[in-house]
């Protein structure tokens, strides 16, 4: 039952069509419009999305022999089997149909999508590149969008779609050879374990991954998020006003918030935090290396805050069991027992 409610609670995050949809402009920033509007448009329209993968079949079948699995992405995986085989929810048969159903229209239709057209945007501007010479590869190269002429057009295949599978979950658990068991311990440890996979795998390529094609489409993604992350806290605070926002200081909670005033308060709000808060630990460790000049401090400075990090990714279950050990709360505050307990 626990495990049921736990699916309940995240198959209903409906953040991340809006990450993927965000992802898929990055990618294609003249065809974003239309792309989020195809999205939502084959995410209520089964007939409309059976109609654009019978056209696009050739392309579906080229980036299936590439590695992509387009029923893997958090699609409808809980299906009729939530009410009817799950133990202790027999008499959820609705909830479970809703599920399947907004499973299969969100991310079954909508999420699929937008990974495909990351995928052929970015494959097909791959391609195209070893036939550019010029200003236009040179360009190609910043953009991080130009790869070696000897790359076959199978292996751009493969990172296109290496790529889009890591920008949002749903990678191919099998094909990483992630057995039952382990899936099972880390459902019982780490509250997404694909979500977070995923988040520090692009974080991962981004950061050390300097030699292969893949790592610069990472950085593109990273740089992307926080360019939109910067843009949308200085438009809140133009447009509403408010607190400055904070840009330049990753040591800083608020970091790249957008600081909304509510009444006599400040409400901060980050729909970019998956990223954001993977890569602050590097950023502060960066930013007390340069302010002090102790590598020493900066050392101590990361390591606290990926432990912060790790610590709101852990499971319900053990973070409780923590606390109760430690006797400590998520921010290390002693917790409070009256005398009779």
């Amino acid at each position: 039952l626990s495990d049921s409610m736990r699916e309940v609670m995240l198959t209903a995050d409906g953040s991340v069509f809006t990450i993927q949809g965000v992802a898929a402009a990055l990618a294609d920033p003249l065809n974003a419009h239309t792309n989020f509007k195809n999205a939502i448009q084959f995410a209520t329209s089964p007939a409309g999305w059976r109609a654009f993968k019978y056209h696009h079949a050739e392309d579906f079948a080229r980036f299936q022999r590439a590695g992509a699995d387009f029923n893997e992405y958090l699609a409808s995986e809980i299906g009729g089997a939530f009410a009817t085989r799950r133990p202790g929810v027999e008499n959820l048969r609705g909830v479970g149909d809703f599920l399947k159903h907004y499973n299969d229209a969100a991310y079954g239709r909508g999420v699929t999508y937008l990974k495909f057209m990351v995928m052929k945007h970015n494959a097909d501007m791959m391609i195209a590149s070893k036939h550019q010479g010029g200003f236009r590869r040179a360009l190609g190269k910043v953009l991080a969008t130009t790869v070696p002429k000897n790359l076959t057009d199978e292996a751009i295949d493969r990172i296109a779609v290496k790529h889009a599978t890591n920008v949002l979950g749903g990678q191919n658990l099998r094909r990483l050879g992630i057995t039952r068991n382990q899936r099972n311990l880390e459902k019982v440890l780490i509250l997404t374990p694909d979500y977070l996979r995923s988040t520090l795998g692009i974080a991962g390529r981004g950061v050390f991954d300097w030699q292969t094609p893949q790592g610069a489409l990472a950085r593109r993604l990273l740089g992307g998020f926080f360019s939109i992350a910067a843009i949308s806290a200085y438009g809140v605070h133009e447009l509403i006003g408010g607190e400055e926002p904070n840009v330049f200081n990753p040591q800083d909670p608020g970091w790249l918030n957008m600081r909304v005033p509510v009444g006599d308060t400040t409400v901060n709000i980050n729909p970019f935090s998956r990223f954001i808060s993977v890569v602050r630990p590097v950023a502060k460790a960066l930013g007390v290396a340069v302010s002090t000049q102790d590598l020493d401090l900066a050392s101590v400075t990361g390591m606290e805050s990926a432990g912060q990090f790790l610590k709101g990714r852990q499971s319900a279950p053990l973070g409780s069991g923590i606390e109760a050990l430690t006797g400590k709360d998520f921010f290390g505050n002693p917790i409070r027992q009256d005398e009779d307990t």
